[in-house]
Protein backbone atom coordinates (compact mmCIF):
# COMPACT_ATOMS: atom_id res chain seq x y z
CA UNK A 1 0.00 0.00 0.00
CA UNK A 2 1.29 3.63 -0.66
CA UNK A 3 2.38 5.50 1.92
CA UNK A 4 -0.05 8.00 3.03
CA UNK A 5 0.23 12.05 2.89
CA UNK A 6 1.28 13.76 5.69
CA UNK A 7 0.33 16.62 8.00
CA UNK A 8 2.02 19.22 10.19
CA UNK A 9 -0.13 21.21 12.15
CA UNK A 10 -0.21 22.44 15.65
CA UNK A 11 -2.43 25.43 15.76
CA UNK A 12 -0.16 27.79 15.76
CA UNK A 13 -1.41 30.10 19.04
CA UNK A 14 2.12 31.73 19.51
CA UNK A 15 3.49 34.87 17.96
CA UNK A 16 0.63 36.97 17.87
CA UNK A 17 0.30 40.82 16.40
CA UNK A 18 -0.24 43.66 18.48
CA UNK A 19 -3.51 44.09 20.17
CA UNK A 20 -4.40 47.19 18.29
CA UNK A 21 -4.09 45.09 14.46
CA UNK A 22 -4.92 42.10 15.58
CA UNK A 23 -8.14 42.25 13.73
CA UNK A 24 -6.69 43.55 10.71
CA UNK A 25 -3.34 42.26 9.99
CA UNK A 26 -3.25 39.55 7.47
CA UNK A 27 -0.56 37.36 9.24
CA UNK A 28 -2.51 35.97 12.67
CA UNK A 29 -3.34 32.45 13.63
CA UNK A 30 -6.43 32.66 12.00
CA UNK A 31 -4.34 32.68 8.37
CA UNK A 32 -3.12 28.60 9.00
CA UNK A 33 -6.27 27.95 11.34
CA UNK A 34 -9.13 28.26 8.50
CA UNK A 35 -6.95 26.13 5.98
CA UNK A 36 -7.39 23.38 8.67
CA UNK A 37 -10.85 23.91 9.13
CA UNK A 38 -11.63 23.87 5.23
CA UNK A 39 -9.78 20.28 5.49
CA UNK A 40 -11.83 18.97 8.07
CA UNK A 41 -15.25 20.01 6.04
CA UNK A 42 -14.14 18.55 3.29
CA UNK A 43 -13.45 15.62 5.49
CA UNK A 44 -9.55 15.03 4.45
CA UNK A 45 -7.86 15.33 7.57
CA UNK A 46 -9.08 10.96 8.30
CA UNK A 47 -7.22 10.79 5.17
CA UNK A 48 -3.67 12.56 6.42
CA UNK A 49 -1.17 10.99 8.35
CA UNK A 50 -0.35 13.90 11.29
CA UNK A 51 3.52 14.36 12.06
CA UNK A 52 4.06 15.52 14.95
CA UNK A 53 5.96 19.06 14.68
CA UNK A 54 9.30 19.80 16.46
CA UNK A 55 11.37 22.74 17.59
CA UNK A 56 14.13 23.21 14.60
CA UNK A 57 17.15 22.79 16.48
CA UNK A 58 20.49 25.34 16.70
CA UNK A 59 22.63 22.93 14.43
CA UNK A 60 19.79 22.82 11.90
CA UNK A 61 19.42 26.69 11.69
CA UNK A 62 22.90 27.41 11.32
CA UNK A 63 23.36 25.04 8.38
CA UNK A 64 21.08 28.19 7.13
CA UNK A 65 21.66 31.35 9.59
CA UNK A 66 24.08 33.40 10.55
CA UNK A 67 24.96 32.71 14.82
CA UNK A 68 24.43 36.68 14.64
CA UNK A 69 20.64 36.34 13.67
CA UNK A 70 19.80 33.31 15.38
CA UNK A 71 21.52 35.35 18.80
CA UNK A 72 19.24 38.53 17.72
CA UNK A 73 15.86 36.10 17.29
CA UNK A 74 16.49 34.84 20.74
CA UNK A 75 16.86 38.59 22.30
CA UNK A 76 13.58 39.56 21.16
CA UNK A 77 11.59 38.04 23.54
CA UNK A 78 13.52 39.93 26.29
CA UNK A 79 14.40 43.40 24.34
CA UNK A 80 13.23 46.53 26.61
CA UNK A 81 10.67 48.08 24.16
CA UNK A 82 13.41 50.89 23.58
CA UNK A 83 15.93 48.30 21.69
CA UNK A 84 13.10 46.66 19.65
CA UNK A 85 12.74 50.00 17.91
CA UNK A 86 16.71 50.48 17.80
CA UNK A 87 16.29 47.43 15.28
CA UNK A 88 13.88 49.09 13.15
CA UNK A 89 16.89 50.09 11.10
CA UNK A 90 18.57 47.28 10.88
CA UNK A 91 21.02 46.86 13.85
CA UNK A 92 21.34 43.58 15.47
CA UNK A 93 22.36 40.70 13.31
CA UNK A 94 21.08 42.64 9.71
CA UNK A 95 17.54 42.55 11.20
CA UNK A 96 14.98 44.74 9.23
CA UNK A 97 11.85 45.71 11.56
CA UNK A 98 9.46 47.38 9.59
CA UNK A 99 5.29 47.56 9.49
CA UNK A 100 5.16 44.14 8.46
CA UNK A 101 7.51 42.76 11.08
CA UNK A 102 5.95 42.19 14.22
CA UNK A 103 7.27 39.89 17.24
CA UNK A 104 6.18 39.38 21.13
CA UNK A 105 8.05 37.09 23.52
CA UNK A 106 7.06 33.65 21.57
CA UNK A 107 7.88 34.61 18.10
CA UNK A 108 11.32 33.14 18.49
CA UNK A 109 9.76 29.50 19.79
CA UNK A 110 7.29 30.03 16.74
CA UNK A 111 9.65 30.26 14.11
CA UNK A 112 11.82 27.45 15.41
CA UNK A 113 8.63 25.35 15.49
CA UNK A 114 7.54 26.25 12.14
CA UNK A 115 11.17 25.28 10.93
CA UNK A 116 11.04 22.27 12.79
CA UNK A 117 7.64 21.22 11.55
CA UNK A 118 8.98 21.16 8.00
CA UNK A 119 11.81 19.16 8.53
CA UNK A 120 9.92 16.76 9.89
CA UNK A 121 7.62 16.77 7.52
CA UNK A 122 10.89 16.04 5.37
CA UNK A 123 12.27 13.25 7.26
CA UNK A 124 9.19 11.46 7.58
CA UNK A 125 8.97 11.39 3.82
CA UNK A 126 12.51 10.86 3.17
CA UNK A 127 11.86 7.36 5.73
CA UNK A 128 9.60 6.35 3.98
CA UNK A 129 6.34 6.85 6.01
CA UNK A 130 4.70 9.12 4.15
CA UNK A 131 5.02 9.86 0.21
CA UNK A 132 4.42 13.42 0.32
CA UNK A 133 3.36 16.21 2.98
CA UNK A 134 1.75 19.53 3.87
CA UNK A 135 3.54 21.82 6.14
CA UNK A 136 0.57 23.99 7.85
CA UNK A 137 3.06 26.27 9.87
CA UNK A 138 3.48 30.03 10.79
CA UNK A 139 5.78 32.21 10.97
CA UNK A 140 6.15 31.85 7.12
CA UNK A 141 9.96 31.89 6.07
CA UNK A 142 10.56 32.21 2.09
CA UNK A 143 11.53 35.85 2.52
CA UNK A 144 14.00 35.18 5.33
CA UNK A 145 17.74 35.74 4.50
CA UNK A 146 20.69 33.88 6.33
CA UNK A 147 20.92 37.11 8.32
CA UNK A 148 18.14 39.00 7.97
CA UNK A 149 14.07 38.90 8.80
CA UNK A 150 11.76 40.71 5.92
CA UNK A 151 7.88 39.83 4.80
CA UNK A 152 6.82 38.36 8.02
CA UNK A 153 9.49 35.58 8.16
CA UNK A 154 12.02 34.65 10.98
CA UNK A 155 13.62 31.45 9.79
CA UNK A 156 13.70 30.06 6.62
CA UNK A 157 11.47 27.13 6.89
CA UNK A 158 12.00 25.67 3.62
CA UNK A 159 15.80 25.95 3.20
CA UNK A 160 16.49 24.72 6.13
CA UNK A 161 14.55 21.25 5.73
CA UNK A 162 16.23 21.54 2.53
CA UNK A 163 19.42 21.57 4.41
CA UNK A 164 18.72 19.29 6.55
CA UNK A 165 17.85 16.98 3.76
CA UNK A 166 21.33 17.87 1.96
CA UNK A 167 22.89 16.50 5.44
CA UNK A 168 24.39 12.94 6.01
CA UNK A 169 21.86 12.06 8.07
CA UNK A 170 19.18 13.01 5.35
CA UNK A 171 21.03 11.41 2.63
CA UNK A 172 20.08 13.23 -0.48
CA UNK A 173 22.44 14.79 -2.86
CA UNK A 174 20.22 17.22 -4.83
CA UNK A 175 16.98 19.21 -3.41
CA UNK A 176 14.40 21.27 -6.36
CA UNK A 177 12.88 23.73 -4.52
CA UNK A 178 9.64 25.06 -6.20
CA UNK A 179 8.47 28.37 -4.66
CA UNK A 180 4.74 28.79 -6.08
CA UNK A 181 3.47 32.44 -3.77
CA UNK A 182 2.25 35.69 -5.18
CA UNK A 183 5.71 36.96 -4.09
CA UNK A 184 9.24 36.25 -5.12
CA UNK A 185 10.67 33.57 -2.69
CA UNK A 186 13.78 36.19 -2.87
CA UNK A 187 15.51 35.34 0.78
CA UNK A 188 15.41 31.38 -0.46
CA UNK A 189 17.01 32.12 -3.84
CA UNK A 190 19.33 33.97 -1.87
CA UNK A 191 20.56 31.25 0.48
CA UNK A 192 21.08 28.91 -2.04
CA UNK A 193 22.07 31.09 -5.14
CA UNK A 194 25.80 29.70 -4.76
CA UNK A 195 24.85 25.91 -4.05
CA UNK A 196 25.18 23.76 -6.54
CA UNK A 197 22.89 20.88 -4.51
CA UNK A 198 20.07 22.79 -4.56
CA UNK A 199 17.62 24.34 -7.82
CA UNK A 200 14.79 26.80 -6.76
CA UNK A 201 12.69 28.59 -8.63
CA UNK A 202 10.03 30.94 -8.10
CA UNK A 203 6.73 31.30 -9.49
CA UNK A 204 5.52 35.15 -9.02
CA UNK A 205 3.72 38.36 -9.55
CA UNK A 206 6.00 40.39 -11.36
CA UNK A 207 5.44 44.65 -10.65
CA UNK A 208 7.80 47.80 -10.59
CA UNK A 209 7.42 48.05 -6.93
CA UNK A 210 5.34 45.01 -6.22
CA UNK A 211 6.96 43.65 -2.73
CA UNK A 212 10.17 42.56 -2.66
CA UNK A 213 10.77 44.54 -5.23
CA UNK A 214 13.94 41.93 -6.08
CA UNK A 215 12.86 39.77 -8.86
CA UNK A 216 13.84 42.29 -11.53
CA UNK A 217 17.63 42.55 -10.23
CA UNK A 218 17.66 38.79 -9.35
CA UNK A 219 20.80 37.31 -11.65
CA UNK A 220 19.49 34.83 -14.07
CA UNK A 221 19.71 31.70 -14.53
CA UNK A 222 20.78 31.06 -11.27
CA UNK A 223 23.79 28.55 -9.60
CA UNK A 224 22.29 26.21 -8.17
Amino acid sequence: MRPAIGLVYDGHAQHLPPASARATHIETPERVSVIYRALGKARLLDRLTRVAPREATRAEAEAVHTAEHLDALEALADAEPSLRGAWRGGAGGGWSLGRDMFHDAQTACAARRAAGGVVALTEAVLRGEISSGFALVRPPGHHACEDRMAGFCFLNSVAVAARAALSPRGGLRRVLVVDWDVHHGDGTQAIFEEDPAVLFFSLHRFGRGFFPGAAARSRAPGRG
